[in-house]
């Protein structure tokens, strides 16, 4: 199985997102800690917005010229393995632009 690959089950999303939300909680606290008084972290519903962000890389967020140009950027330029880490890191710039 690829790295890739591993991204898309269940045992990979989690561990994605655990990945995301420990680097969320030291590069944007405040923001961590509203989500989670929220109740968008711990609760599955709530949290339907990063496993979309994660597994589908931005692809229903972003208009398609975007994703297409961010997508040739991740597949142009990541290596091997390292595609889901740097979406994770895009995806918390994302957010640190959006605050």
């Amino acid at each position: 199985m690829t790295r890739l690959e591993w991204g898309f089950t269940f045992e990979g999303r989690k561990q994605m997102i655990v990945f995301f939300m420990t680097l969320l909680r030291h590069t944007l606290p405040e923001l961590y800690f509203h989500l989670e008084a929220e109740q968008r972290i711990s609760d599955p519903s709530g949290s339907a917005w990063l496993e979309s962000w994660l597994s589908l890389f931005l692809s229903k967020e972003l208009p398609l010229p975007c994703v297409l140009q961010l997508w040739d950027a991740y597949f142009s330029s990541a290596p091997d393995g390292s595609l889901q880490e740097l979406h994770t890191f895009v995806c918390l710039s994302v957010l640190e632009t959006c605050q």
